[in-house]
């Protein structure tokens, strides 16, 4: 399918169709990113006199729970593209790609400071550049791309259709407000069918010269 011809609800019905197939693999995901969110903070009280035994220890703990967190964002990434490229997937596959960690790691960071550079000027500019870059993170994790290259491509890719991938973007966003009305559980499968929708639009976007 030609980018022209963005269809949001072929993006979506592809979503629903396969998360339900891939339930274990999604589950785990959001499993592993509760148990690194909710861990129980290193204890501190009456620790005073280990001040800088504790600061180390929290430091080092929150280190080791970036990284982890980041290499289960890329194995997701990658996860959603090998559901869309037809191939099988396994709970393994969320863990063992760290290849590019820095360069998905420094992209999304500068993706999170433009757009928050952007709504500080009146929302608007925010709003744009989070459209604009919107696949930076996909591109580093599929193509293997540095950031800055990315962010370009991404730019390109994007040329010509902001108000379409807004319209996506706002449409993704009430799934997920529907999934978060059912009991707050909704919310789960929701997010599910809109990042493996996001990956179909991704992939629609993508130049053949540089997929092929």
């Amino acid at each position: 399918m030609d980018k022209k011809d963005l269809i949001i609800g072929r993006a979506l019905k592809f979503g629903w169709d396969h998360a339900g197939k891939n339930w274990l693999v999604f589950a785990v995901f959001f499993l592993a990113i509760g148990v690194i969110n909710c861990l129980p903070s290193f204890p501190s009280d009456n620790l005073s006199k280990y001040a800088n035994l504790y600061t180390a220890l929290a430091v080092a703990i929150g280190f080791i729970f970036l990284v982890a967190s980041v290499i289960l964002e890329m194995g997701f990434v990658k996860v959603l593209l090998a559901i869309v490229d037809g191939k099988k997937v396994k709970i393994t596959d969320l863990f063992v790609h760290y290849k590019n960690f820095f360069s998905y790691f420094i992209v999304n960071v500068l993706y999170l400071l433009i757009v928050t550079a952007g709504l500080l000027f009146l929302i608007v500019p925010g709003v744009y550049w989070a459209i604009k870059y919107r696949f930076a993170p996909f591109l580093v994790i599929d193509q293997g791309m540095k950031p800055v290259e990315a962010l370009h491509m991404s730019g390109e890719m994007t040329r010509g259709f902001k108000w379409d991938l807004l319209g996506f973007a706002m449409v993704k966003a009430v799934v997920i407000f529907l999934g978060l009305c059912v009991f707050g559980i909704g919310v789960f499968p929701a997010i599910i069918v809109a990042s493996i929708a996001n990956a179909v639009v991704y992939r629609d976007f993508l130049p053949k010269k540089i997929s092929s």
